[in-house]
């Protein structure tokens, strides 16, 4: 074997293992490791469609279009309204709760566990 060779090797093993055990995968913490993770909850997107817009008290009136279900949802100031796509809303990427209104499809992710909304993209 050259020496080229030799030396490639060495790196390669050095390298491997000096990349921490831990850090090669995502797993969940056993009971007895508590890193402070009380639980997982995982998040949920549905299509929707606006009913209704109440700006005072900021939840829409949805429809759900794959169960048909009407649904009210709150939406918080710090949850990310976002356009579909750039062109849209005259390219601002970040919305207002003021720019819902009656008719537009949504697609709105929530925790499945607490069903806060996390994120909604107007489409």
């Amino acid at each position: 074997m050259s020496r080229r060779y030799k030396f490639l090797i060495a790196v390669v093993c050095l390298s491997l293992s000096s990349t921490p055990l831990w850090a090669s995968g995502s797993t969940r913490p056993s009971s007895s490791q508590n890193s402070g993770f009380e639980s997982f909850s995982t998040v949920d997107s549905r299509r929707c469609k606006v009913l209704e817009v109440r700006l005072d008290q900021r939840v829409l009136r949805v429809l759900d279009h794959d169960s048909g279900r009407e649904t009210w949802l709150e939406v918080a100031d710090a949850t990310p309204i976002r356009p579909r796509k750039k062109a849209d809303f005259d390219g601002r990427k970040k919305l207002a709760f003021d720019d819902f209104a009656i008719g537009q499809e949504l697609v709105v992710s929530h925790r499945t566990d607490t069903g806060r909304v996390v994120s909604v993209r107007i489409r």
